[in-house]
């Protein structure tokens, strides 16, 4: 505006029987004028509009005779919702396609139920929760058919969440349904938090698994079914969550598993595979503090379900930084990583798995070797409790403790000897080593 001037409105006070929400929206985003509240906080009949010309009061009265149009229309769709309940509009979602070869809603409502519930169970849910979690998705979609949110598409979940309440739902589901497409200011602290990031999670995992089953993957800049800020919100819900969460390649697995019971044909492995790439993407864009090579260490991209568990790919990349200024740990930490790695492509037997378990000190001929190896069994409980934890320092501190043995052990021992016997168990150690090092990265990709 040139010439920006506040003038005051008023409506009639009985749209103020209307959800607040809708008076809000419709004031707020639809007319771009400031909602008036009293000192205790209460919405009143009053309103801000700034004007950049004209007259005062022929501005006020055109002001006020388009926002009581607009309250008029929602006032009557408002009255037909309420001559119906929740099951009802569910009822309704059987006519509506959420995509053509997905289904109808109402079948996504099916799946959405089982999805959540089972994801409540697999991040600590009691009976309680996971009751909440089936039941707020089972009402999240069913206000897509209500008279308000055709009016007023932006209060998706919002309208649910109103109606949801006036039928006496407990405040944990009203709450979920509310916030399912924002999660803002929700924390996982309440019981209602914790509902509204299982859905959330169900939602975009069901999405996921059905977009990209269709092989309909996002290609360079196009992502026509927002599939990336599917994952985006993924990510999101996941630094939300104070405690473990599973990855979210097992949580696609139950997804895919909801559409099969169905009697959809999706690609699964297609899916997996999308899904593995977006994520890679969105932790560039969202870590971007990072280092290029310090995030390629962390995402570990050979194992699917570390590289979708959010939380064990920012708590690598940390450790992956503290460590990466330590020029002597980098060479060190890759000797190990290296001559597995050419091994594995030579097809040379060693254990892959569990090393540390199989590894005999007798079989080693090296008392390097034996040093090496004893030391990796005195601080594996340490290490993997360290990960658990997250803690960065305590990590970092244990993996230093492995230069001089590591060093010592390559420096004096032909790790591929020519006995069979001693190479397999030499390598194994090797490998031993490996696996505590990738606890916070693969080093090998750091500097290169």
């Amino acid at each position: 505006c040139e010439w920006p001037t506040a003038i005051s409105g008023t409506f009639s006070e009985s749209f103020l029987d209307l959800p607040e929400p809708v008076l809000v929206t419709a004031m707020a985003k639809h007319e771009r004028m400031f909602p008036v509240r009293d000192g205790s906080g209460k919405l009143t009949n009053s309103f801000v509009f700034i004007r950049n010309s004209g007259e005062n009061n022929t501005v006020r009265r055109g002001c006020e005779w388009v926002l009581g149009a607009r309250f008029n229309d929602a006032k009557f769709f408002y009255a037909q919702d309420k001559r119906q309940n929740l099951d009802d509009f569910l009822a309704k979602t059987e006519g509506v396609i959420f995509q053509a070869k997905l289904g109808t809603v109402r079948q996504r409502i099916d799946r959405l139920m089982s999805l959540a519930k089972h994801i409540a169970l697999n991040t600590g849910a009691d009976s309680q929760e996971s009751q909440y979690a089936e039941e707020a998705a089972k009402y999240a979609k069913v206000d897509l058919v209500t008279g308000l949110v055709s009016e007023l598409s932006s209060l998706q979940g919002v309208i649910g969440s109103e109606y949801a309440l006036r039928e006496g739902m407990t405040p944990e589901v009203a709450s979920a349904i509310a916030h399912q497409y924002d999660l803002k200011d929700v924390t996982a602290d309440t019981a209602a938090g914790r509902t509204a990031i299982r859905l959330c999670i169900a939602d975009q995992l069901d999405k996921l698994a059905g977009y990209l089953g269709l092989g309909l993957e996002p290609s360079g800049s196009s992502d026509p079914f927002g599939l990336r800020r599917a994952v985006t919100v993924l990510i999101d819900c996941s630094e939300r969550w104070s405690g473990a969460m599973p990855s979210f390649d097992l949580l696609l697995e139950a997804a895919h598993s909801e559409y099969e019971r169905q009697g959809f044909d999706l690609k699964n492995d297609v899916a997996h595979s999308a899904l593995a790439e977006i994520f890679v993407g969105r932790y560039a864009s969202m870590y971007s503090e990072f280092k290029k090579d310090v995030m390629e260490s962390a995402m570990l991209r050979e194992n699917r379900a570390e590289l979708t568990t959010p939380k064990s790919v920012l708590f690598r990349a940390k450790v992956s930084e503290l460590l990466s200024g330590d020029a002597l740990f980098l060479q060190t930490a890759i000797r190990p990583m290296n001559i597995v790695a050419a091994a594995k492509r030579k097809s040379i037997e060693f254990k892959v798995q569990d090393a540390l378990d199989h590894v005999e000190s007798g079989k080693l001929n090296s008392t390097e070797g034996t040093t090496l190896l004893e030391m990796l069994r005195a601080q594996r409980e340490s290490v993997h409790a360290a990960a658990n934890d997250r803690d960065v320092q305590g990590l970092a501190d244990l993996l230093l403790k492995l230069v001089d043995p590591i060093n010592g052990y390559f420096e004096n021992t032909m790790v591929m000897s020519e006995d069979s016997d001693e190479r397999y168990h030499r390598l194994s150690l090797a490998n031993a080593a490996a696996e505590q090092l990738v606890f916070a990265g693969d080093f090998t990709k750091i500097g290169g």
